[in-house]
């Protein structure tokens, strides 16, 4: 009996080396050609073209085929897409399907390169799996098509679980959303480029609407240089449905909003540079320039710079919660084309239940070209204490507030980290006039760190804003108010009656205009 079962030991061993389809081991698969080819026999366990190759689309073939997670391994070299095909997802031609849970590596993003040959998207992660994509460019990608699905995702569409690093999403473009990317489920992607993409709904990244777990972390990362060449409103990043969060990152040079969060999920934004983003879209979809929000926004140790809308809100525009502590929301511009329709340089937040709660923040040097009064903030922003403000327009002072159009920064540079900032220069009034509590110490206290990752304070006191000077600064000249301040996020303000009603009447009772016309929720469900 020993005997019997000892030899059916060995007997399954030898079956499951002669069958490895059926063997849960991981399989590792090694790229050896650029030539694009399909698989001769899917399944085998043996990534093998007709001509005895193992080409991309063979290795994940074979992935797809076998029940263990496995892992694909392709070496330096231009690996172009040339079997034609649309929707297609078997992986036998068009893009490149992923239907089963790997891991792809390339050489680095600057060796390893996968071209969509302008006639397919290049990857698309079908729902349920999960994939991690390491060291590769993906680019000259197509999605055709009105509509989503077909026309998402130009570089990946993403309906599984995505985790990049070192990807370079480049050059891609997606007719309907998400030049580089379309993510209506979950994607992390770390120390990765988005640029030069374009789509209508978020040139970089965007999507059609997502399910209770759409989620999208860009961290330490790039995106640059992307648009939105059929309406110019939504060339950078799109996220309709998704929780969104981005860190050590920059949002540059796009044409389009630089992040437009249509739903009412949380964006939050850390230690990022949000800068030179040119919104000049049609007229009623033209508000916001960095940041266009229904939702509630979080941005701590941010830096918020040379936007530009054509409409209002040339920094921040929108209509649910926002909380600001230690930012830098300098240079931004509204109604850039100069038509008298725009407002609010760098805050346009119209009348609503839910107001802009702002702490240790820089504010100024925003303007609005038709020449508004309103060239700062236009509607009822409160002030937590400890901000400085270029102009009065913003809030009623409160607690440590200072007013003054002399700020003495320096100009968006690399001054150490991973994003550009301003630096505060010699005297400026924003050195040391930060909150005076401990930074970290929770409420409407400072920042732990700038945004560069320099320990705060450096002084007697943290400095306003997301840089933290070197410099010593004597006690500034600040315009305070005999009120109580609430703690950070907090939803009661004792203010001056009087103030309140003169802000809320400087509104002009645009209570319904969120994000303009372009951004109210009809409007939104009409496009996606």
């Amino acid at each position: 009996m020993r005997m019997l079962y000892w030899l059916a030991i060995v007997g399954l061993t030898l079956w499951a080396f002669a069958n490895p389809s059926a063997s849960s081991a991981q399989a590792e698969f090694e790229v050896d050609t650029e030539v694009d080819a399909v698989d001769g026999d899917p399944g085998d366990g043996v990534c093998e073209t007709g001509d005895g190759d193992c080409s991309l689309r063979s290795a994940i073939q074979e992935a797809n085929a076998l029940p263990s997670d496995d892992s694909i391994v392709i070496p330096e070299g231009i690996y172009v897409l040339t079997i034609p095909g649309t929707d297609d997802d078997s992986g036998q031609s068009g893009d490149l399907d992923v239907l089963g849970d790997v891991v792809i590596t390339g050489a680095g993003s600057a060796a390893t390169v996968v071209d969509g040959g302008h006639a397919d998207r290049v990857f698309h992660v079908l729902p349920g799996v999960a994939v991690r994509m390491e060291g590769l460019t993906v680019r000259n990608g197509w999605a055709t098509g009105p509509s989503g699905p077909s026309g998402e995702g130009g570089g990946i569409y993403n309906q599984g679980s995505l985790t990049a690093e070192d990807l370079d999403i480049f050059g891609n473009t997606a007719e309907f959303a998400g030049g580089g990317l379309s993510n209506p489920a979950d994607a992390t992607l770390k120390t990765s480029k988005i640029r030069g993409n374009v789509a209508p709904n978020g040139g970089a990244i965007g999507n059609s609407l997502g399910g209770a777990d759409n989620r999208l972390a860009i961290i330490d990362s790039v995106v640059a240089d992307n648009r939105d060449d059929f309406g110019g409103s939504r060339g950078g990043i799109f996220v309709p449905t998704a929780i969104t969060e981005i860190v050590r990152s920059s949002i540059v040079n796009n044409v389009g909003v630089g992040v437009m969060n249509g739903n009412e999920r949380q964006l939050t934004i850390e230690e990022s540079t949000i800068a030179n983003n040119v919104n000049a879209g049609r007229l009623g979809e033209d508000d916001g320039g960095a940041i266009a929000a229904i939702g509630p926004v979080i941005i701590r140790n941010a830096t918020i710079s040379g936007n530009s809308a054509n409409g209002h809100g040339g920094g921040i525009t929108g209509g649910g919660p926002l909380t600001m502590n230690n930012v830098t929301l300098v240079n931004n511009v509204a109604d850039a084309d100069g038509n008298g329709d725009g407002n609010g340089g760098a805050i346009y937040w119209p009348d609503g239940p839910d107001r802009p709660e702002i702490a240790n923040s820089l504010i100024a040097g925003n303007s609005v070209v038709g020449g508004e009064a309103k060239a700062e903030c236009y509607g009822l922003v409160i002030s937590l204490g400890h901000n400085l403000f270029g102009s009065s327009t913003c809030s009623s002072p409160a607690p440590g507030d200072i007013v003054s159009d002399q700020t003495l920064i320096g100009p968006l540079a690399d001054n150490g980290g991973p994003t550009q900032t301003h630096a505060l220069l010699e005297g400026s009034p924003a050195i040391d006039a930060g909150n005076p509590v401990q930074p970290g110490s929770g409420g409407t206290a400072c920042q732990p760190a700038d945004q560069r990752g320099v320990s705060r304070p450096r002084g007697n006191a943290c400095d306003i804003g997301a840089y933290e000077s070197a410099f010593a600064q004597a006690a500034p000249t600040r315009t305070t108010a005999p009120q109580e301040v609430p703690e950070l996020g907090g939803r009661t303000q004792s203010r001056d009656s009087a103030s309140l009603q003169a802000l809320a009447a400087g509104a002009g009772g645009l209570a319904l205009a969120i994000l303009g016309a372009q951004l109210t929720r009809r409007a939104f469900r009409e496009r996606t």
